[in-house]
């Protein structure tokens, strides 16, 4: 499978003609950026991961093979619960990458080619 025939998903590429009915533009179920760090005790993450497989199983049993999470960091990447979601339901996750109108605090001075690694890697 060449670069241009596969598509990068949260457990992994799979081949593009896979990727199936997609919606494009989605964010799944997570606790607010930031505050989850910062007050941990008033978000039940049981409880989001439970809503966030709810949630994509509907879509899938309504005909959704895949969606586009475009979280970015300002709004919590959820990586980890993606995963879960992915692993739970069989719905595709491919997840953006980049930011979104704010240039975060702890990457505004590094060089392109730094800010540019972080996104490949990502």
């Amino acid at each position: 499978m060449s670069v241009r025939d596969k598509i990068e998903t949260v457990l992994g590429p799979i081949p593009a003609e896979s990727l199936g009915f997609t919606l494009s533009h989605e964010h799944t179920s997570r606790p607010p950026a930031i505050l989850h760090f910062e007050y941990p005790w008033h978000y039940d993450m049981d409880e989001i991961r439970e809503l966030g497989i709810e949630e994509l199983m509907h879509a899938k049993q309504g005909g959704v093979d895949a969606i586009i999470d475009l979280s970015t960091p300002d709004l919590m990447r959820p990586v980890h619960l993606n995963m879960d979601y992915a692993r739970a339901t069989g719905v595709h996750i491919v997840m953006a990458t980049g930011i979104w109108r704010e240039i975060p605090r702890g990457i505004r001075g590094l060089p392109p080619e730094e800010v540019g690694e972080l996104f490949v890697r990502e």
